[in-house]
Formats: structure tokens, C-alpha cells, sequence
């Protein structure tokens, strides 16, 4: 009994150790851009799945990058991209591609509007550092550019918002409410829940965003090697769980398979 309980006892601290690992922030990063690329369909289920597992297998290999590594090269790209700031390399981009007119320290808003979706990943890296390096100042120090990008991160027309007009002069599109509930301190006045009708469903405001919560959903294959893995794994756990209540069970499966 004791040689068939020694190997047993070898993988259960060998799956304890490497299950107690922290996932390195590679993983989480990728696992993020995948859902991205996923919602531009770009990606499906099927692919999305077989790269998780990828990752997931990654982990375990003896030349994948430690969380140490992962901080260090997170940290070289943001002094990387700092040093760019300093140079000017981010004045010349929004001069460029903006209009950026630093004698009143304002961009073309239609510019903005047009071209940021047709920037490369690497412009778009820089200037959302720079408006990262800009949000700890006070309001009265950031320059005037910088409030236009750091406005249009929080309400432009990119990404989920793709296709909604951008004009800072009437409600957005999907603003949640039609009808604005009215503030009241008397504490006389009846509040009630808004009608449906008074509601906007964020999901279908444009056709772009509807295509973007379509995509979310899992294709028939996914679902089917999903559910293939929920059943597999409660079979399993079904098992050990009689292993554990019935010590005489496993005595008699080891015995018997010898």
C-alpha cells in the first residue's frame, strides 16, 4: 500500500506548488488584448479558448518569465515612453496628426475625431502615458491639450462609443436616461422607477455596439468543449470525493489494478 500512496503523495505537492503560483501579469495582459481583438472580431470563441489553454500550459514550462521579469519589462517600456514625452516626440504627434497650435494650446476637435482611430498602437500607447503622467497634476496645470485627450479618453467616440456622434454640446447617445430625474431635498416628493420608455438600452444605440456585445457570445464548438470540461471535471470531483469518504475503496482499486 505504502509504494502506491509515496508517488501519489510526490504529485499531490507538486500540483500544490505549482498551483499556488501567481499568474504573471504576461498572462493577464494577453488574456486582455485577446477580449479586445475578440469584441473587434478580430478573434473567435474557438481561437480565444485554444490561446487561454496556450497561456495557461505556459506557466508551467521552465523558461517562462516570472512576475519579476514581467514588472521589469512593464517598467523599461514606461520609462521608454516617458523619455519620448520629454523629447518632444508627443508635441510632433499631435502637431502632426491633431493640428496641435501650441500659441493657444488647443487641438482640431474634428481631427481628434477622425484620425485618433487611425493611429498605431504604438501613438496610442505614448499619448495615454502622457495623459496618465497628467492626471496626478492639478486641473489649473494640465495644458489645455491634454484636457481635450483626457476628455475624449472618458467620452469620445472610440471603441465601445465607435460611431457615436462626438459633440460636446448635446447628450450623447447613450446618456442612460431620456428624461433626467429631478433633484429634490424637500423630502415631499414621490420618487418612482422610470417607465422602459424613459430608458435607452446602451446594448443597441448604434450598429457597431450592437455587433461588439454579439461577438461576446460563445460559438457552438466553444460552448461544446466547455461543457465537455464542466462535466469531466464534476465526474472527477465526484470521485475523490468517495475516495475520500470510503478509505477501503481506494485500498480495493489500487489492489485490483495491480
Amino acid at each position: 500500500m505504502s509504494q502506491y500512496r509515496f508517488p501519489i503523495r510526490i504529485l499531490t505537492r507538486f500540483y500544490t506548488q505549482a498551483s499556488s503560483r501567481l499568474p504573471p501579469k504576461s498572462l493577464l495582459i494577453k488574456q486582455a488584448d485577446r477580449i479586445r481583438r475578440s469584441k473587434d472580431g478580430q478573434a473567435d470563441g474557438s481561437k480565444l479558448m485554444v490561446s487561454s489553454l496556450k497561456d495557461i500550459a505556459s506557466m508551467f514550462q521552465a523558461n517562462a518569465e516570472t512576475p519579476e521579469d514581467e514588472e521589469r519589462e512593464i517598467l523599461n517600456q514606461q520609462n521608454y515612453l516617458r523619455q519620448q514625452i520629454e523629447s518632444g516626440e508627443l508635441e510632433r504627434l499631435l502637431q502632426d496628426k491633431f493640428n496641435l497650435d501650441e500659441s493657444i494650446s488647443l487641438m482640431s476637435t474634428n481631427l481628434l475625431v477622425q484620425q485618433f482611430p487611425k493611429l498605431n498602437a504604438q501613438q496610442v500607447e505614448l499619448i495615454q502615458e502622457a495623459v496618465s503622467m497628467d492626471s496626478n497634476k492639478h486641473w489649473n496645470e494640465i495644458p489645455q491639450y491634454m484636457k481635450q485627450l483626457q476628455f475624449y479618453f472618458a467620452f469620445g467616440s472610440h471603441g465601445p462609443r465607435l460611431s457615436i456622434p462626438f459633440n460636446s454640446r448635446e447628450k450623447p447617445l447613450d446618456f442612460a436616461f431620456k428624461i433626467p430625474s429631478p433633484v429634490t431635498t424637500d423630502g415631499q416628493t414621490k420618487i418612482h422607477k422610470l417607465k422602459p420608455s424613459h430608458l435607452v438600452n446602451l446594448h443597441t444605440i448604434t450598429d457597431q455596439r450592437s455587433k461588439i456585445f454579439q461577438t461576446t457570445k460563445l460559438d457552438p464548438a466553444t460552448r461544446c468543449i466547455l461543457w465537455s470540461a464542466i462535466l469531466v471535471s464534476i465526474v472527477f470531483g465526484v470521485q475523490e470525493w468517495r475516495l475520500q469518504q470510503d478509505p477501503q475503496a481506494k485500498i480495493t482499486v489500487l489492489s485490483n489494478s495491480v
